[in-house]
């Protein structure tokens, strides 16, 4: 899987799951992706992909309540432009929810853990969580 930043749009699995979004008019992509990271097994490997998915469900929440980040592609721009009234305050408690537990135990943080753009990563979701919250 291709990775080339810290951010939720920098690897193939985010822009991949992107596809699928804009295949959707209502919050049902984001609700699965977020739901698959908070709903699983704690016994159960959490796959880096699963996380992958969980954090571009999660920027795009953060763009639905207003709070994007300043350079997304093209693609999730239009999906954002053709949905913007989907933003509900629970979608931002299921993010954070997420996001928490690919910060404490993933196969993605340990991943980070062992690069040299770890602190960048933290960083980057560290802003995630405040335009969240």
């Amino acid at each position: 899987m291709g990775t080339w930043g810290v951010l939720a749009f920098e690897n193939d699995q985010a822009l991949d799951w992107v596809y699928e979004l804009e295949k959707t008019d209502d919050t049902s992509e984001l609700l699965r992706a977020l739901r698959t990271v908070i709903d699983l097994p704690a016994e159960e490997y959490m796959d880096g992909d699963y996380c992958r998915e969980a954090i571009a469900a999660s920027e795009i929440i953060a763009s639905l309540k207003g709070h994007p980040l300043s350079w997304m592609q093209d693609s999730v721009r239009s999906w954002l432009d053709k949905h913007p009234g989907l933003y509900t305050p629970e979608l931002s408690t299921l993010s954070l929810q997420a996001l928490d537990r690919v910060l404490t135990e993933s196969e993605l943080k340990e991943l980070w853990d062992d690069s040299a753009y770890a602190n960048d990563w933290y960083v980057a979701m560290d802003d995630l969580k405040a335009r969240l919250g």
